[in-house]
């Protein structure tokens, strides 16, 4: 048995070569998949071992070594279950602080200033989930103890918890398996949701239903969440000389992909958002209808739907909303936009009015930008000749994100003004100022679309869009109105 320090100071030759094997290993699982007969193997004499290990006290890169490995392995179902049949055990993550990961995490690698076996075991947590799939995970006698471990132990201590220099990014990758983790299960909550269920189902119901009811209640876990899209993204500068010549103790800690810490809060902003949005899914009628409780101390309530409570704090939502304007970043214009959609199909127009007081120029630039790159795209530049597929990706994001953008224009054209679609269209000054040379908005982009029927042709779908909004406009008694008295 190994000491504290051991399991987080120098590497011997030994465990350092352990340490690559494993890696070598990995790396043999994710690119052997055309190798059957390989990958067997390796499952089938690494698979205990690795168990094993996860229950002595050796290194925590080891340990993390190891989590890599096996989340590799749990790519088969059958070694998924396995290991979820020993986490189920209770030995490996149990909810005594005074052994197994809780232990690590709090007393070596809280220590350490750094979180290797943590990140490592969130993936695992995660590559199970995948293997199995959620309904198998939450019906399991462990979930209870993975969600304490990842809400209390891990997410909500991120912020207290300090990272070595050489590994900045690493606070933002946990935040963000642990975001991860809790979205993968809320899918289920509409699929539970009907009234008519199995005994079982009904089991999962129950326990899904309190998680919810814990997210949605306005305790700690809601308000950090709602926090992290307010983080301002930035590159981080290395303000010290790494050794290299692996005699520091933190030497083995260091990770080259975790230097800088921008991608990492990129993606912990979408996750949290994604999170938000799947949140709203949860309406008050849904709420009334399951009787979705808050257990607060002292109390028992119905939960408030997240609608409601973000626009009871314009400033909360706002700071959600305002990522429309993140052009840099595609994917969080993307579900930030989605997340508009939810607030507009549940909330009173006047009201959800109220919460652009403070940006609406920027959101509106934003979307009209957003419009002008997607539809304004030539036939040459769809092609990926001489383009990475990093550019693709993200110009189909935005492809994506202006589908949504138009969807919500459609679904609310209607809706009497104010309304979104007034303030995103900037109406009705915009009838008056898109005929006015030079002028820029998004009504005059998007008719200046439609009367080009090569961009048209080429973007069809989108068009469909486009006229479908158009025609219901001019159904519109305030368009109407504002056309004729201008006329």
């Amino acid at each position: 048995m190994q000491t504290d320090t051991a399991q987080r100071g120098l590497l011997d030759p030994d465990v350092t070569g352990f340490i690559a094997i494993l890696g070598l290993l990995s790396s043999v699982l994710r690119h052997a998949s055309d190798c059957s007969s390989i990958r067997s193997n390796l499952q089938v004499n690494t698979v205990t071992l690795c168990i094993r290990l996860l229950h002595q006290p050796v290194h925590i890169v080891l340990k993390a070594r190891i989590c890599s490995l096996l989340e590799c392995v749990v790519s088969d179902p059958h070694y998924a279950q396995l290991l979820l049949q020993q986490l189920e055990y209770g030995r490996i993550l149990s909810t005594d602080t005074s052994s197994g990961l809780r232990y690590e995490l709090e007393t070596i690698e809280t220590g350490s200033e750094a979180y290797p076996l943590t990140c490592s075991f969130l993936r695992l947590l995660l590559a199970i989930t995948d293997s199995l799939s959620p309904r198998v995970v939450l019906a399991s006698n462990a979930f209870p103890t993975f969600l304490q471990f990842v809400i209390r132990d891990v997410f909500l201590r991120c912020e207290q918890r300090v990272c070595l220099p050489t590994r900045p990014a690493e606070k933002w990758l946990m935040i963000s398996l642990c975001l991860q983790f809790l979205s993968s299960f809320l899918p289920l909550f509409q699929e539970l949701s009907i009234d008519v269920l199995s005994e079982s189902d009904r089991n999962l119901q129950q326990r899904l239903a309190s998680v919810i009811g814990e997210l949605l209640c306005g305790n700690e876990v809601l308000h950090q969440i709602l926090s992290i899209p307010s983080i301002t993204p930035s590159h981080s500068l290395l303000k010290q000389q790494i050794s290299s010549d692996g005699i520091a103790d933190s030497s083995v800690l260091v990770d080259f992909a975790l230097f800088d810490a921008y991608s990492f809060q990129v993606r912990a902003i979408y996750d949290a958002i994604a999170l938000v949005c799947q949140l709203l899914e949860v309406t008050p009628e849904v709420i009334s209808r399951l009787s979705l409780r808050s257990q607060l101390p002292g109390t028992v309530s119905l939960v408030t739907s997240l609608a409601s409570q973000l626009l009871a704090d314009s400033h909360i939502a706002m700071t959600l909303l305002i990522h429309i304007t993140d052009s840099l970043e595609p994917n969080l214009q993307l579900i930030t936009l989605q997340v508009l959609r939810c607030l507009s199909d549940q909330l009173n127009s006047d009201l959800l009015v109220s919460l652009f007081d403070g940006y609406p120029m920027a959101i509106r630039a934003a979307c009209n930008e957003l419009c002008r790159s997607v539809l304004f795209l030539q036939q040459q530049d769809l092609s990926t000749d001489g383009k990475n597929k990093e550019e693709s990706s993200e110009q189909e994001l935005r492809r994506q994100a202006c589908s949504v953008l138009l969807d919500l224009l459609v679904a609310h054209a209607s809706v009497e003004f104010p309304s979104v679609v007034s303030v995103l269209l900037g109406l009705p000054q915009s009838l008056v100022s898109i005929r006015a040379p030079g002028s820029v908005c998004l009504l005059g982009t998007l008719v200046t679309f439609l009367d080009s029927p090569a961009l048209v042709s080429l973007h069809s779908v989108l068009g469909s869009k486009i006229t479908r909004l158009f025609f219901l406009l001019c159904s519109h008694h305030d368009v109407g109105f504002i056309s004729f008295s201008h006329s």
